[in-house]
């Protein structure tokens, strides 16, 4: 159940994201979010049941201009995969 109105974005009965407050509010009692908290949930949230990438989830919460993001990502996985 995700709906999109003009200022919000409802997953559930009584959890929605309040988009003009950049706030999580379930049962009407707000849940503060950093900036970047908010900006995944919302993308999460926009693409709710389905696989979203990597890219789209670090262009949703920190902008188009920071690929190195993901190269720093990537090489972190890498690095974490070779200890197993």
């Amino acid at each position: 159940m995700n709906f999109k109105k003009d200022d919000q974005i409802v997953i559930k009965s009584g959890l929605y994201l309040d988009l003009t407050q950049e706030l999580l509010v379930n049962n009407n009692f707000p849940i503060s979010l950093s900036r970047i908290e908010f900006r995944l949930l919302r993308c999460l949230a926009l693409n709710m049941g389905s696989i979203v990438p990597n890219q789209v989830l670090i262009e949703g919460a920190w902008g188009k201009k920071f690929n190195c993001i993901k190269q720093s990502i990537t090489r972190t996985y890498s690095s974490n995969t070779k200890t197993f």
